[in-house]
This record gives C-alpha cells, structure tokens and sequence, in this order.
C-alpha cells in the first residue's frame, strides 16, 4: 500500500502556510505550514520540521533535515534549522528531508527603531554606508582609513584631522534615543568625542572617553547656550582593546553603559534630542570645539536608534 505524506514544515511564528506532498510508504497524514514570516535583523527564528499522522499524532524530523539559505547575506540557518536574520532583504529557507525539498520565505527587517547603523566594513573608498536602510551614507574625512574591527572592519581614526560625517538632522525627530559603538582607543586624550552631534558649541550633544574636569568617560547635552547636562561614568574608557559603549535618553532618566554594564546615570534630564533641532555637524571622532583633539583609535559598529534600549539589549550588543 502507498500514502500520500503532506508534509509541513513549521517555522514559530509564521503568518501563512502552503502544504505540499510526498509519496512514500506508511502511515498518516502529515503537513507542511508557515511558507513565509518575518524576522528582524539579529533575531532568531526555530524552523521545526513535523509529520502529523492520521492519529493526531505528530513526529518532529527536525533533526534529520537539513537546512541551506539561498541567501547568507540576508538570512542564515544552522543545521538545527535555527534562522537568523542578517541584513534587509528575502531568503528562501529550504529543508531537505527523505529526499524531498521544503521551502520558507524568510523577509529580513531591519528594526525600525535603528535610525542610522554604521557597520565599516568597507574596504576601500570615503563612503560608510548605512545598514539601517533608512539612506543616511557617512563620509571619512582626513586621516581616517578603513582596518580590521570588531566586528568585519572598523573606521581607523588617526588622532590628527580624521573623523566621520553624518548627515545633517540625523537626531532631530528623537525624543528618546540610544547611542552605541564600539571603541578601541589608542590614546584617551581630555576632550576627545567618540561622538559629537549639533550646530556649534551653544548646541550638540556628545560623548568623550575622557573629560577634562574629572578623568571620567562623560555624556553631555545642551541647547542654545544652556548649562551642560551630564552622565558620567566610573573611570576613563580605557586604551588599548575594544569596548563597547552606549548612551540612552528616556523622559528625565539618561543611562551611561561601558562594556553592557551601567556605569552612570542622570534622572535630572530635560533636553532631549529633538530640542537641538537640524542639527548641522555630526560627526564621529571630532568635536564642536576646534581646540579639542580628534579621536585616537578605531570605531565599529556604529548604531542610533530612536528609543531607548533597555539594559538586557544593551547588553546584547555589547556581546556581538
């Protein structure tokens, strides 16, 4: 006797389904569902490949199948069928059991959330792209020249006349806000900015590894010739390895992160983002102040997201 075998193949979360058949020998009526679903960018979806039986029953064949990705770049699969998003785009997930092959449309989403993303890994050329999908290129200026990052490659920063460009009014619609990178110093001279974003030095808002008041890694913001609000930190960033680095505004509280680990807090926040307005001159490396010295070391992984990421996504990232 022969049975028709349906066989599905399940992806958690799926949004629709198409079943298609097999023929072999035995018994019941097994499925195949979930051919499409969404993903973001670093999120993880669990294929599950199943046969259904006439009974009711079900048998997981997940780990007999195989799994392959038509696109790495978008969408990656491991052999436990475990998918993870990788850049905006569609893959088809195949999964190949008995001989037969099953396929899932997997859409890959960047967050949409993350405003501007800077991977550097470029190789050659003055543009870095944005991986955010939302257009907002970055542009090398003087010393600054592509090496191995962190994470693929990295902007290396000379400590002379290098920075990085990013477009005008890149925070202007933030009310809330992250800011994250990761750094590696070759030097922590006072007042040099990982980031420095605003119009001039009555309006912007940055990040330094190492104030010159007190020593420590400071954030600050201020508008329109106010008194600085600041969040600083334990210590100086230190030389010398990468660390990963982040700042988030949220409503009166604005939180300092070093490696994933809170190092400093302010509850007294009143300046947001958007107050600064278009901003003009934003830019990685350098700072509103033309006395202040460039930035001495290498930044990868460059992310600005609208909100303000809780603690255990910071801490994700700062395990990439």
């Amino acid at each position: 006797m022969v049975t028709i075998y349906f066989y599905k193949v399940r992806v958690s979360g799926g949004s629709t389904f198409a079943v298609v058949s097999a023929t072999t020998g035995g018994d019941g009526i097994p499925a195949f569902d979930a051919s499409s679903y969404v993903l973001n960018v670093n999120h993880t979806h669990q294929s599950v490949l199943r046969v259904i039986h006439s009974d009711g029953s079900n048998q997981v064949l997940t780990s007999q199948a195989s799994f392959t990705s038509s696109d790495p770049a978008v969408a990656t699969v491991d052999s436990a069928g475990l998918v993870t998003g990788i850049g905006a785009g569609t893959a088809a997930i195949t999964a190949t059991y008995n001989g037969q092959a099953y396929h899932a449309a997997v859409k890959v989403n960047v967050d949409t959330h993350l405003k501007a993303w800077y991977k550097f890994d470029e190789t050659s050329g003055a543009s870095a792209a944005d991986a955010s999908g939302n257009g907002n290129p970055g542009t090398l200026n003087g010393g600054t020249a592509w090496i191995t990052g962190k994470i693929g490659n990295a902007a290396d920063l000379a400590g002379t006349n290098g920075y990085i460009a990013l477009p005008s009014s890149l925070v202007s619609g933030a009310d809330t806000i992250t800011i994250s990178a990761w750094v590696n110093l070759d030097s922590a001279k006072n007042w040099t900015r990982i980031f420095d974003f605003g119009s001039g030095t009555s309006t912007s808002m940055f990040l330094t590894p190492k104030n010159g008041a007190n020593g420590k890694i400071r954030f600050a913001i201020k508008n329109n010739n106010s008194s600085e609000q600041i969040i600083d930190g334990q210590s100086a960033l230190a030389t010398g390895g990468w660390h990963h680095v982040a700042v988030t505004l949220n409503g009166s509280t604005g939180t300092l992160y070093v490696d994933g680990a809170q190092v400093g807090s302010n509850t007294s926040m009143t300046i947001k983002p958007s107050d600064l307005g278009a901003t003009t001159q934003n830019w990685i490396g350098r700072s509103q102040y033309s006395s202040d010295p460039y930035l001495d070391g290498r930044v990868d992984d460059f992310r600005i997201y609208d909100q303000a990421l809780p603690a255990d996504e910071i801490v994700a990232l700062a395990g990439l």
